[in-house]
């Protein structure tokens, strides 16, 4: 397996958090992996891949923001990802 394919495959389980009834289920089979995950399910290019399978700007935002309030719930260090420093 090449990089290519790795980054690839992070990015479909990422795009996969974002959906509300895998978030538990992903958070806890990919539990290592959890915050890598949501950095690349919240990065501008995450999102614009949401678009481009056509999802709309609001309904990609809205399905992150529902993942994140799930997530935070049982992973709260990853509040310190989200909060842009200062």
């Amino acid at each position: 397996m090449n990089d290519q394919e790795k980054h690839d495959i992070l990015d479909l389980l990422a795009q996969l958090l974002r959906k509300r009834q895998y978030t538990l289920v992903m958070a806890r089979l990919f539990r290592p992996l959890l915050i890598e995950l949501v950095g690349r399910m919240t990065s501008v290019s995450g999102a614009l891949a949401a678009s481009a399978s056509g999802a709309s700007s609001l309904a990609v935002l809205e399905e992150t923001a529902s993942a994140l309030s799930l997530l935070l719930g049982i992973s709260p260090q990853i509040q310190r990802y989200l909060v842009p420093s200062p």
